[in-house]
């Protein structure tokens, strides 16, 4: 006799294979680009009553930064360098000096150098210490004007550019978006003290009305650099 066929069909159940989610891709990103869109430093020596009714100076900066290496615990190092410009800025001083009223005009062009050691606490946020040293070319331009009773107006003008070295130390802190892109966005806040050779106000290199006195280097004040500083920028990372 043949072997007997079960009527019911045998079923075979196979588990399906586990879905397989792929993590999200994230990106190294060693270079930094920067913009400061609020720079200001403060300087309260007197010598810069004649360029401002203020104490703070606004600057503008683009800054470049490269990550050399990475250290344990999640500190990085990275070199920077940068250029600065702080737009022209001008006052009047009290009357009296010089017999009549001074106005003052400055401007200065900076570039800078250093490196940044900072925490990649989260993909997101990163507390950093910088230090660089920086070169700054001064364009000062310094005039009278004789208004006294009975007189023509005569002005006299001395205009001469300046260097001066100096550093900055400061702390801040980086946010940016969590590195899902190639290139990535955030911004930069610091604060610190920028230390800088002071600068000789002089009467030199000048013209000078016929008759007057002559005043040909002539040591009228100093311009005190140093100060705090505070900035804020924008930044993109890639």
């Amino acid at each position: 006799m043949g072997a007997t066929r079960s009527p019911l069909p045998i079923v075979v159940t196979q588990t399906p294979p586990p879905e397989v989610r792929e993590e999200p891709k994230t990106y190294e990103h060693r270079v930094t680009l920067t913009l400061d869109f609020a720079n200001v430093l403060w300087r309260t020596n007197r010598g810069y009553d004649l360029f401002s009714t203020n104490n703070s100076a606004w600057r503008i900066a683009l800054g470049m930064s490269y990550d050399l290496a990475k250290l344990p615990e999640g500190f990085i190092f990275a070199a920077e360098v940068g250029a600065m410009a702080e737009p022209g800025q001008s006052a009047n001083s009290d009357a009296g000096l010089l017999g009549n009223s001074l106005q003052g005009d400055l401007s200065g062009t900076t570039l800078l150098g250093g490196g940044s050691l900072r925490w990649a606490i989260l993909p997101w946020l990163a507390p950093y210490g910088r230090l660089q040293a920086l070169i700054s070319r001064y364009s000062i331009d310094l005039r009278t004007e004789n208004t006294a009773a009975g007189a023509s107006v005569a002005t006299s003008e001395w205009s001469y550019h300046k260097g001066a070295a100096g550093g900055a130390l400061g702390a801040g802190v980086m946010l940016n978006l969590p590195p899902r892109s190639p290139v990535n966005g955030g911004v930069v806040v610091e604060g610190g003290y920028w230390l800088q050779q002071s600068v000789d106000l002089v009467l030199a290199d000048g013209s000078v009305p016929a008759g007057d006195i002559a005043t040909y280097g002539a040591k009228i004040g100093t311009l005190g650099n140093s100060g705090p500083y505070l900035r804020i920028a924008g930044m993109l990372r890639f």
